[in-house]
This record gives C-alpha cells, structure tokens and sequence, in this order.
C-alpha cells in the first residue's frame, strides 16, 4: 500500500513541475513580447516624428506643392526677388489683428492666410506674421499705434516697418463683380489683388513715399473700391470729399480724382477746384456717355477743364474702321496711344492701345499755345465720326477724322504748376470695367502709370504683381511638371511606404523566435 502510493507520487510530482515550467516560460515570452512591441511602436512613431521634423526643416520647401492654377498660396517671382533685394537686417511686421483662422474656407482669409505663411517662409526672416485678436489681447492697438493715428480695426492687417504703419483690409485685396452686388446686395469676389496689396503696401514703407488723394463723391459717380486700391498700393492714403455747399478740397490733396459723375459739379465743386489747380493741383477726371447722362454738357466741369485748354465735347464717338471697332456699332473700340505723352515719362513705355467704350471726345481748345503744354493722351482712327443724339431722337453726325479720347495738359515754364488728365470715357477708372477685365488689363495699368506720373513716384518702387482669378481648386496642367510629379511620387508613394516595410521587417524578425 505504501509502495503504492510512493509510486503514484513519484509519477505525479514531476508532472506538476513540467506544467509550472511552461508557465514560467510562457509568461516571461508574453512580458517580453509585450515590452517589445510596445517599444517597436514607441520607437516608430519616434522615427516618425523625428524624420518629419527633417524633411520639414531641409526639405519644406521642396516638398511643399501648389498645385492651383493660379497659385493662390505661392508668391511670385516678382514678390520674390523684391524681398531679396532689400537687406537682410530688414525686419518687417505683419500682425493679423484676429485669431488665426482655422476654418479658411469661403472667407477672405482662405487667399490671405497661407499666402502670407509663404511670405514669411521665402522671406529669410526678413518678414514676420503674426495674429493677435484685439479683444484678447487689448494692448496690441496702442502697442502699434500708440498715437492712434491709423484707426487699426479688428479684422484687418497692420503692416509696421520703422515705426510705420499699413493698413490693409482683407475686403480691398479683391475686386467685385459690380453686376452682382446691384442685383443680390452681396460681394461676390471675381479677382484676387492678395499679393499685390501686400507687396506694394511693404515696398511703399520701406520707401517712405506717402501721399493723399481725395475722390470727389455726390454726382452719381462710379464706386471706388478699385480705385482706392490701387491708390492704396501706389502709396496714398485715400478720403472722399461729398459734393455740397461747405465743399473743400483740403490742403494735403496731392490727387483730386472725379471718376464717372453722372451729373455736371456744382459751382461751389467749381471755384474750388479752380483754386486747387492755381495752386499747382494734380487733377484726374473721367466722363462716359450713357443714357442717363447722354444730355449732360458738363458745363461746370467743362469751365474748369477750360482753365487747362481741354475741353469734353456732348458727343458720342464711333468708330469705323474694322480694325478699331470691337463690336459692330463702333461704340467700343481700341484706340491709340500718342507717342508724344508716353514720352512724358518712363512710366508710359509700353502702352500702346486701349480698349473703350461710349466715349466723348475729348479737344484741345487752342493747338499752339505758349501758355500750356497740352497732349493727346489716346485717340480714334482718322475713320471715327462724332455722334450727337438731338431731343427729337435723330442722330446728328460730325465729320469723319481722328478725335482725342483723352487729354494730358500742364501749364508751361518753371515751378510747381497744375497737372491735369481727362478722359471722354471712364474705362480707365470704372470698378464695372476693372471687376470685368481685371488688374492686369492695359487700362488699368495705364490709370497706375498716370497717378504715378502726376505724383511724381516715377522713380518710386512699385511691384508690378499680376492680379490673380478666384481659385476653382482645379489642378494646372503646366505646373503638374515631371520633376514635381516624381517628387511627389517618390516621397508619398516610395519613401514613407518603404519606411513602415522595413520597420515592420524588423519586427517580424525579431518577434519570429520568440
């Protein structure tokens, strides 16, 4: 009984030890598997991160890709080799007076935001950006403006440079479609002047040039967003002055502009402006003809105009030579640079013809005159008639010749004396035509050149930014190169694929024996 039972345990006591070996060891596998792949996955996401950090650093650029065929987050060539020519010790502030935003999407920050950040990367620490919303942080309006000078608002950028400062408003970075708003009452964006705005309002601190212009408004005129724009870019601070008997043009104007009137000045608007040119006032106005104003002669206008040997004509031109005539009635055409005012300055050299429409004309009163020195600025073939609509509706025609579109005239002899551009058609300075034809068109830039030239910053810098298209997110076939192509292959689809293969090799491996 006793041997029995010895022999039943010397058979069951090393079963039991057999059975608690396997478990040691299948424990210490476990742990050691678990350590290990938790180490393996701690150690690929540091391999991540860190080779993220690397190709950021050295690669960002080379890696990063627009794509857009207007390229809406990229800046130009021109952008680019502006900031490059000034010093690096340049140190220019952009601070976004909001919360950087992080849903861009159908607001006017979408073109603005990532566009700055490629300023800021291409700059060379030149440029910096920075967004600080006044109602959080309520010390950055004195700390850029102690003076309170510029009226900064929420939403805007500030632009400082030396203790200067730009003001730029996220709405005037865009052109709208006039048609639109007079329909729905809503702006719907058709142009993107982003870089432009930027660019100049940079290159114009840094020059120290400033002037102010005042836009003459109350006579049924053409809106100015454009034009304020452009004057914005060109280094002017920009005012209206509305029509009415306490009218004055104050002592700072250095650009009076009337843009479109659909009603004749008023002889208070008159004698002041009369005054302002005696002074050696820089004077731009335009005037169309439409059926609202198709009976206006302008009269007061006219009286004024006159004091500079220019006067607009109650006409409508058309034009009959096929080769200026841009529709079939001949009331939109091209018409001609003259040779002798784009030599009136450099700003001019590449002018050659314009597109108009419904336009007067636009005479010199006295050809040969010792007293001023007046120049066609753009005219008709010699084929064009001038068209006067009587009350009885019946066209009266003039006779067929060469009729000036637009006038340049300055008074002669030494000193600082008025300087005045009319224009029979108001295609130069229309928001209509600009919001149709764009920044880039060859009237507007003609406008550019001749506020240039009346405020003498001919020599001034200004970058000639090209106006981009609203993005449809549409890919660019030319810029879709094999060289970014096989980049973007090889990083995407070889690089990052052939690292998380050979890490899970290397896991395998390991993990096979244990």
């Amino acid at each position: 009984m006793n041997s029995n039972n010895q022999k039943k345990n010397n058979i069951k006591t090393p079963a039991v030890n057999k059975r608690n070996t396997a478990s040691v060891k299948t424990d210490s596998r476990a742990k050691s598997l678990k350590i290990y792949s938790v180490g393996s996955v701690a150690i690929l996401v540091a391999i991540v991160v860190l080779l993220n950090i690397l190709i950021s650093g050295l690669l960002g650029d080379a890696l990063t890709f627009d794509f857009s065929a207007n390229s809406q987050n990229t800046i130009t060539k021109e952008t680019r080799e502006y900031i490059d020519s000034l010093p690096e010790s340049t140190r220019i502030r952009i601070v976004g007076l909001l919360e950087r935003p992080e849903d861009l999407q159908n607001t006017p920050y979408e073109y603005i935001v990532p566009l700055l950040d490629d300023y800021v990367a291409k700059s060379g620490g030149r440029i910096t950006v920075e967004y600080k919303d006044p109602e959080l942080y309520p010390s950055i309006i004195s700390e850029l403006d102690p003076d309170n000078v510029y009226s900064l608002e929420e939403g805007c950028y500030a632009i400082q440079y030396n203790g200067q400062i730009q003001v730029i408003d996220p709405m005037d970075c865009f052109t709208f479609d006039e048609d639109y708003f007079y329909f729905y009452n809503a702006y719907m964006p058709i142009s993107n002047n982003v870089e432009y705005m930027f660019t100049n309002s940079i290159a114009r601190l840094i020059s120290g040039f400033s002037k102010k212009a005042y836009i003459i408004t109350g006579l049924q005129e053409e809106y100015s967003n454009s034009i304020t724009s452009i004057l914005n870019a060109l280094g002017c601070d920009v005012e209206t002055i509305t029509v009415s008997d306490s009218f004055d043009i104050p002592d700072d104007c250095d650009l009076l502009l009337l843009n479109g009137p659909d009603m004749d000045i008023t002889e208070k608007v008159m004698l002041e402006i009369e005054d302002y040119l005696a002074n050696g006032g820089k004077f731009i106005c335009a005037v169309n003809f439409t059926d609202s104003n198709s009976s206006e002669n302008y009269d007061n206008l006219n009286a004024v105009l006159n004091t500079m040997n220019i006067n607009i004509d109650p006409y409508v031109i058309q034009e009959n030579d096929a080769r200026y005539m841009l529709d079939d009635s001949g009331y939109s055409s091209l018409t001609e640079v003259n040779e002798s005012f784009i030599e009136q300055s450099s700003v001019f050299d590449y002018f050659y013809q314009f597109k108009e429409s419904y336009i007067r004309p636009v005479r010199i009163l006295v050809d040969s005159s010792t007293e001023y020195l007046t120049i066609a600025v753009s005219g008709t073939s010699e084929n064009a008639v001038c068209i006067k609509v009587a009350e009885s509706g019946v066209n009266q025609y003039g006779d067929a010749g060469r009729y000036y579109t637009g006038v340049y005239s300055t008074i002669t002899g030494p000193g600082n004396y008025a300087q005045v551009i009319a224009f029979g058609s108001n295609d130069f300075m229309s928001d209509e035509y600009i919001s149709t034809y764009g920044m880039n068109d060859y009237n507007v830039q003609f406008f550019k050149a001749c506020c240039r030239f009346l405020l003498g910053n001919e020599s001034n810098v200004v970058v000639n930014v090209q106006t981009r298209g609203i993005s449809d997110y549409q890919l660019d076939g030319e810029k879709v190169t094999t060289t970014t192509s096989t980049a973007v292959l090889a990083v995407f689809m070889v690089t990052i694929p052939l690292i998380f293969l050979i890490a899970s090799a290397v896991v395998y491996e390991r993990r096979k024996n244990l």
